[in-house]
């Protein structure tokens, strides 16, 4: 594979071609704002960018010459890329927060001069958590930055940052990537079988890191595979297996818990929405789950659309709970229960 970054982003054209005309034409911002959901792609363009601006190549960014093989290795004197900190307490989805004293110790570093020729570029990822007195400090960084340094926030929720940050800022935003190119990607760049590419490629919401996760990590693959099952049987098990299926699937044994509950509410809803596509249109073209449509098809003809309307608006309930940092064992169990009350209701109509 390439070691020019830019070269594995998945679709973003126009933020690319922007990035490449700002740069060839010496007008390249000393602070970006990327905005867009999670693993869509906006780090890897940020270091992309961090070999453009270091690339000594004849067609920069070549990806071979010195400066993109140290941004390439993370070498911290091209590239820096801060994370935010989990914050403690019991829940699976921890929250999580750039701390005052991160964000102070890295802007102090950021005053020392960089190695001659040399453009650091520092990436701040989730930005809108930045504690309060973290984002006055940045933006008085940003109001003068340093020489030769470049600052990337990377933003989930860019209204969440202060009005005053993102004026400092230049703004490019990264939607998600339409499920073709994405399947493409995954087919033609690392051999995923046609199959599990296409259910990746729909269900990862135009996240190609998403999708990489999807068919890689044999923990949420069988997951996957387990939840399935679990769907095709709603409503004919005994209350009591909720529970234990909750506590099970929020148990942090091995970390992840709260990747495995995002994708535990990502998969039931692409499942309820299938079944809700085939019971009211009869299309079978359009279901994403294509290695169980069968199932799919079985579960639909059980229910009806009213029911499967119910099960979504669920859905996104419980979506919108587990941003209020609720208990998530607590909300699988009441979600898991609530769906089956429906699936019964409908068996026994």
């Amino acid at each position: 594979m390439s070691q020019a970054l830019w070269e594995q982003v998945v679709g973003h054209q126009p933020v690319l071609q922007r990035l490449v005309g700002e740069c060839a034409h010496g007008r390249a911002a000393q602070g970006y704002l990327l905005t867009g959901p999670a693993l869509v792609g906006k780090t890897l363009i940020a270091r992309g960018l961090a070999q453009r601006l270091n690339c000594s190549g004849a067609a920069p960014p070549c990806g071979d010459c010195e400066g993109c093989r140290r941004v390439a290795l993370g070498s911290p004197s091209h590239l820096l890329v801060i994370e935010p900190e989990e914050q403690g307490g019991s829940s699976v989805v921890k929250q999580r927060m750039h701390k005052v004293e991160t964000i102070r110790r890295l802007l102090s570093e950021t005053v020392l001069a960089t190695t001659s020729g040399v453009v650091r570029v520092i990436v701040l990822r989730t930005a809108e958590v930045m504690h309060e007195v973290a984002a006055e400090a940045m933006l008085k960084t940003l109001e003068e930055p340093p020489t030769r340094t470049v600052f990337v926030l990377t933003s989930e929720q860019p209204d969440a940052l202060r009005p005053t940050i993102r004026s400092r800022l230049r703004r490019l935003d990264c939607s998600a990537v339409p499920a073709q190119p994405i399947q493409e990607w995954l087919m033609a760049q690392h051999g995923v079988a046609a199959e599990a590419a296409t259910v990746a490629a729909a269900t990862c919401a135009g996240r190609p890191g998403l999708a990489w996760q999807f068919v890689t990590d044999a923990a949420l693959l069988s997951l996957r595979q387990e939840l399935l099952q679990q769907l095709g049987g709603l409503g004919e098990r005994p209350p009591v297996t909720a529970i234990r299926l909750a506590a099970r699937w929020c148990s942090d044994e091995g970390g992840g818990a709260g990747r495995r509950v995002e994708a535990l509410l990502d998969w039931t809803e692409w499942w309820y929405r299938d079944a809700y596509v085939r019971c009211t249109t009869g299309e079978r073209g359009h279901i994403v789950n294509v290695d169980a449509a069968a199932a799919v098809e079985r579960f639909a003809a059980r229910r009806g659309a009213a029911e499967l309307r119910d099960g979504l608006t669920a859905l996104q309930e419980a979506r919108l709970a587990l941003r209020r940092n609720v208990n998530a064992q607590l909300l699988l169990e009441v979600l898991w229960l609530r769906l089956a009350r429906g699936a019964r209701a409908g068996a026994a109509r």
